[in-house]
């Protein structure tokens, strides 16, 4: 992603340069009109760049550019308005009035904005629930690898039978997780078969609980 920077960065120049020789060497009348179109579009790209730039802020995972293409989507998209309403401003220089020029410009702008907030907002309320998922599961993950420690120790079926138990899982929190933890923690490497059948009939009824409560949020 770091090299799609480059290359975003280095389009994204030639774009600006394009329009500053275009903008200069097209004959338009050099009104305060004209400044506005052209200052205003200058500014775009700068709110674009801005934008891309923190959509693919971490440019290094696939998830990343794909929360970040919907924002720089809006910042383009928004560019592409403003440099219509540029050169429509400067063709229009002598014509139009500035107060009509400002007040297009800043609903232009507010729009973009309204826009870009939204989809900057609607980005980070997904990483935080996608934060929160990881957070949740991360007990029961390092449970998988306490028995997947116990079940090399023992070296029996009925502990490689509780690791696969709890590796298979949902990782999802439940009210049981504590208890189970705890009953793992307790098996030494020497833990007979029936304490260690005991542990996963637990797991048993704590998987019939994950379930209930998966298809409750279902529902």
């Amino acid at each position: 992603m770091k090299n799609g920077k480059g290359h975003f960065l280095a389009l994204w120049a030639i774009a600006l340069a394009l329009f500053v020789v275009l903008a200069l060497a097209i004959p338009f009348a050099r009104t305060p009109v004209y400044w506005i179109g052209f200052c205003a579009t200058l500014l775009m790209f700068a709110v674009v760049t801005a934008a891309f730039m923190r959509a693919f802020r971490d440019g290094r995972s696939l998830e990343s550019a794909l929360l970040g293409w919907p924002i720089f989507k809006c910042g383009a998209l928004a560019l592409g308005a403003q440099l219509i309403a540029g050169f429509a401003l400067m063709a229009l220089a002598r014509a139009l009035g500035v107060t009509a020029a400002v007040v297009i410009e800043i609903v232009l702008f507010g729009c973009a904005a309204a826009v870009l907030v939204a989809r900057d907002a609607a980005r980070a309320a997904v990483e935080q629930t996608e934060a929160r998922v990881r957070d949740d599961t991360g007990a029961w993950k390092a449970l998988r690898a306490q028995a997947s420690a116990f079940a090399a120790a023992a070296g029996s079926d009925a502990a490689r039978k509780l690791a696969d138990d709890i590796r298979f899982a949902d990782p999802r929190p439940t009210d049981m997780d504590g208890d189970i933890a705890q009953a793992v923690g307790a098996l030494g490497a020497d833990a007979a078969d029936e304490d260690i059948e005991q542990v996963r009939k637990m797991v048993g009824r704590r998987n019939a609980l994950a379930k209930a409560g998966k298809k409750e949020m279902q529902n």
